[in-house]
């Protein structure tokens, strides 16, 4: 009885050494699977199951919640991954080819026996665009008399719209992280050479330039100073300029259009105007010829004592103004005489 129950323990005793250390395989398999892909565009990308592939009942991948292969089925025919994907029928292993930024994101490989579901094994993707041109580096700088010194202000930038990019400087032997660099030296350390390298997961690129301490540094940046200064009042002041002659030019326009229309008024006024003298001449004319033929009808002496005026006679009397006139005769009483 005693060696059946030891052969038994050794029997329990050795199953469960033999599961523990299948478990303890499939864990360091899961640990030593690769979990993180940092790849550029048009590359190709191969991600591992992670888990042993004997009696797996059902087998598939994800992109987040789009399911792209599956066991025994053909690959998704999605028009993302349209003839890119290649799924392994042994060991699951998925393929993608080609790489574009949108194939960027979580894949899960979900497999089971029966109806047991696996561990989900998770692997994240990044793909990047290369970085292609070499960056621009830009200085500014300030000369100090008083210790023979210069300050040099860097600043390192890509030229290509690439996201997730770092910078790293490197001056002599030193290096530094960062866009911008600000850099002191004296003038007997001579020439500096300063490197700006910026990179991503799957490129980088760099590019140098020589700065050497002096006063023309200083001289240099208020030269530059004053050309920036310059193109300033350029862009602001030909602006205003553009726009006082358009004002003085629509004004002078003004001008011209009132006075001619001035003009023109009083040129359509000026025959009425005359009309109307002429006809208040005319009209006065005949008023002052009325009045005259009146006073030759009733006998008005007054008139016709102004026209002959008081002429003496060589008897020396005053002749009889009714006598003298010429019209005397005209009388209608003296008419018919003695």
């Amino acid at each position: 009885m005693a060696c059946v129950r030891s052969q038994y323990s050794i029997c329990f005793l050795t199953w469960s050494a033999l599961l523990l250390f299948r478990v303890s395989v499939h864990d360091v398999e899961a640990s030593c699977c690769q979990k993180v892909f940092h790849k550029k565009v048009g590359d190709t990308v191969e991600f591992s199951s992670c888990l042993p592939s004997e009696g797996v009942a059902y087998a598939e991948w994800r992109l987040g919640h789009l399911m792209i292969a599956e066991k025994d089925v053909k690959v998704s025919e999605n028009p993302q991954f349209k003839d890119r994907l290649n799924l392994n029928p042994t060991d699951f292993n998925l393929t993608v080819t080609r790489l574009t930024l949108q194939d960027s994101g979580y894949y899960s490989f979900i497999s089971g026996y029966g109806t047991n579901q696996r561990p989900t094994v998770i692997i994240t993707l990044q793909v990047h665009e290369p970085i292609t041109t070499q960056p621009v580096l830009t200085s500014n700088s300030t000369w100090h008399s008083r210790n023979e010194s210069c300050t040099f202000l860097l600043e390192c930038s890509a030229t290509s719209d690439i996201s997730r990019v770092t910078y790293k400087w490197t001056v002599g032997n030193r290096s530094m992280n960062g866009s911008t660099l600000q850099y002191y030296t004296r003038k007997k350390d001579g020439d500096i050479i300063f490197t700006c390298t910026v990179s991503n997961y799957v490129s980088e690129m760099s590019t140098s330039e020589t700065f050497k301490c002096s006063n023309d540094t200083d001289e240099l940046s208020s030269q530059e100073t004053m050309s920036s200064f310059s193109t300033l009042v350029h862009l602001i002041l030909w602006p205003v300029i553009g726009i006082l002659l358009i004002i003085v030019t629509l004004i002078s326009l003004l001008v011209y259009m009132k006075s001619k229309d001035l003009l023109c008024h009083r040129l359509i006024q000026s025959p009425s105007t005359n009309q109307s003298l002429s006809t208040d001449q005319t009209v006065n004319q005949d008023e002052s010829s009325q009045q005259v033929y009146s006073s030759l009808l009733h006998g008005d002496l007054s008139v016709y004592e102004t026209m002959t005026g008081s002429n003496n006679t060589p008897n020396g009397r005053q002749d009889d103004p009714l006598e003298s006139s010429d019209y005397y005769n005209l009388d209608p009483q003296s008419a018919t005489g003695p």
